[in-house]
């Protein structure tokens, strides 16, 4: 599933085995979630098998409107998008249809103060992205990417906006070799800007099957991946960023050995007292993960929190596998 927070709500979109996309909802002080709203049908299967679709919502700074956005790379490698009418219903657009030779994965999305940004993987190896002002009735306009050389490509990304940058955290193979494997590389655009650019965070690992994830906390860019680093052993990662944009500290949140190991991450950050005091709330930084105790047989859930000027991660058992 893919979350996000409204004003009021939070709200979740999933996709089922036949290819239909689902919509919950829980109001802020309710128990109870909203009976599951159909967006919409997608053609099931995609090539590479990252067919999740992702929800952003529009209340950011400097925008006045409100409104939830959902994109999916179908199983045809086409990349869809679809927004919230007036009527409570479901919008579609599409935007790039893929081709038989050339096919879109793992489409994700954010929202700015000016417009939509959706990025996605080709399965040639690049990275393109796509953009929409709001209010427009105009095509979604391609406005970048990156190519990539023999044996590199770009897989299973996370986006976010920082209120000046678009920024993107995206599994990177930098070539063919146990010497050159995957990466976990940083992606950033000035929002409305055409190029990209583009800085290594995380040095080449045995292995990277797993989806990064990326936050902002209104100052510093946040960063988690869970990495199989040996046969046996899977660990679960963190960046932030250091005194300058494309520094990043690491930390290992734990370790896992098979046959036990981690899922797909996420994080988010909680803004908590406006200045950290001893004793009061304070900003922190929490990492869900799935966990499996018996290579994947079952599944748990974790989650990895860490306050503000801590260094210490304390882990709790959500569902146990």
């Amino acid at each position: 599933v893919s979350m996000t927070a409204t004003a009021s709500s939070v709200q979740i979109v999933a996709e089922d085995d036949a290819g239909q996309i689902w919509f919950f909802q829980q109001i802020d002080g309710e128990s109870a979630w909203s009976t599951g709203q159909s967006v919409g049908g997608v053609t099931s299967g995609n090539v590479e098998g990252s067919q999740t679709p992702q929800i952003a919502w529009t209340g950011v700074p400097g925008h006045t409107g409100t409104n939830s956005v959902i994109t999916v790379a179908d199983g045809s490698g086409d990349v869809l998008f679809w927004y919230r009418n007036s009527g409570g219903g479901w919008t579609q657009e599409t935007v790039v249809d893929g081709s038989s030779s050339d096919e879109y994965y793992d489409a994700a999305l954010t929202a700015t103060d000016q417009g939509i940004v959706v990025v996605a993987a080709e399965t040639n190896g690049e990275f393109q992205s796509f953009y929409q002002r709001y209010g427009s009735a105009a095509p979604w306009e391609l406005d970048g990417g990156l190519d990539v050389g023999s044996g590199q490509s770009f897989d299973s990304m996370s986006v976010t906006w920082d209120g000046t940058n678009v920024d993107v955290a995206a599994a990177y193979t930098s070539g063919p070799g146990a010497a050159n494997a995957n990466e976990v590389m940083f992606v950033w655009k000035s929002d409305g800007a055409i190029g990209w650019s583009h800085e290594v965070v995380m040095g080449p690992e045995q292995y990277n099957f797993y989806l990064p994830a990326i936050a902002f906390t209104g100052s510093n860019l946040l960063i988690t991946s869970s990495q199989p680093v040996t046969a046996t052993k899977t660990r679960l990662d963190f960046w932030w960023q250091g005194s300058t944009f494309t520094d990043f500290n690491r930390e290992s949140v734990t370790e896992r050995t098979l046959p036990k190991e981690f899922g797909y991450p996420q994080l988010t950050y909680t803004e908590g007292a406006s200045s950290y005091t001893e004793g009061a709330s304070s900003p922190e930084t929490a990492i869900v993960v799935p966990v499996t105790s018996n290579e994947g047989s079952t599944w748990g859930l974790d989650d990895w929190t860490q306050p503000f000027e801590s260094a210490t991660w304390t882990g709790h058992t959500v569902t146990a596998p």
